[in-house]
């Protein structure tokens, strides 16, 4: 799949589930940011992953497009401060006119004007339903995207045993999953284009170091369709774990499977292989670790 930037222009939209393309638009206030402190939208469309940037003037944001079905989108803040972390927000983007505040941070925003964002559901269980309607509705052209999404979410749900898979690495030596199997796994799913993910490597270096002794390991997957990139970013950042890649993007059959449809993206596994947290970053991923 390629990858697709999408400018920001004036549209407004209402729910209305129907089969076709739908706009959406997500206007919001976050603190008091100005630029060159950056908001970045990400999600995955029927033609690719679409990523939408927008500097930030008194917190204040604004993003509209089209998307043909549910999915779930990031908004990730990236605050001009030394040392500052990656902020970000997940949920669910389709037909919808949203508004999304905060007095402070991203991280502790809120979501208005959404019948498919129930903050009282777990997002998952919120997605698995909309996109089950969406599956039904008449002349459904995205019907398999949608079932392969299904699967997906039911596949990386909270408690669900993390599918496994193998991967060669960079001396194409084949790694599994399982082969982690008595460890607490950090399965992280990145790219050395990904800035938010770049961004993010200097917080799991830390933390690989400061727990890899204590039965934590972690094991990347790379969605770089070409190796040199790859490798060279696996040397700048420093990344002493294992690696993995196949070269097909968001199309290669692991990032199916656990429908990663942005990046960065994580899935923090038990000893048995039980997924018990997904897309922890920063300090909230250092203080779950801290934890096991």
């Amino acid at each position: 799949m390629k990858k697709i930037v999408v400018g920001l222009f004036g549209v407004c939209c209402v729910l209305s589930l129907t089969a076709q393309a739908q706009t959406y638009s997500i206007r919001g206030k976050i603190g008091t940011y100005n630029e060159p402190t950056e908001i970045m939208l990400q999600y995955m469309s029927i033609e690719g992953p679409v990523f939408q940037s927008s500097k930030l003037v008194d917190g204040q944001f604004f993003f509209t497009g089209e998307q043909s079905y549910p999915t779930e989108a990031h908004l990730l803040l990236f605050p001009n401060e030394e040392g500052a972390e990656v902020q970000a927000v997940a949920f669910i983007l389709y037909a919808e006119n949203l508004v999304i505040i905060s007095q402070d941070i991203l991280s502790n925003a809120h979501i208005e004007g959404s019948v498919i964002n129930d903050p009282a559901k777990p997002l998952t269980e919120s997605l698995t339903s909309v996109v089950r309607d969406t599956i039904n509705l008449p002349e459904q052209p995205h019907k398999k995207e949608l079932e392969a999404k299904i699967r997906g979410l039911k596949n990386t749900s909270l408690g669900a045993v993390a599918p496994d898979f193998e991967l060669k690495d960079a001396n194409g030596k084949p790694v599994r999953l399982s082969d982690f199997r008595g460890k607490y796994l950090l399965l992280d799913f990145w790219a050395s284009w990904c800035g938010p993910c770049r961004r993010e490597n200097p917080n799991l270096v830390s933390l690989y170091h400061k727990h890899k002794a204590q039965n934590f390991d972690i094991l990347g997957v790379s969605l770089d369709e070409k190796t040199q990139p790859w490798q060279r970013a696996i040397q700048t950042d420093r990344l002493a774990w294992s690696q993995v890649i196949d070269g097909q993007s968001f199309d290669t059959s692991v990032a199916l499977k656990y429908d990663v449809s942005v990046i960065p993206q994580n899935f923090l596994i038990d000893p048995q292989g039980v997924i018990i947290a997904k897309n922890l970053r920063g300090s909230a991923l250092a203080e779950k670790i801290s934890e096991l």
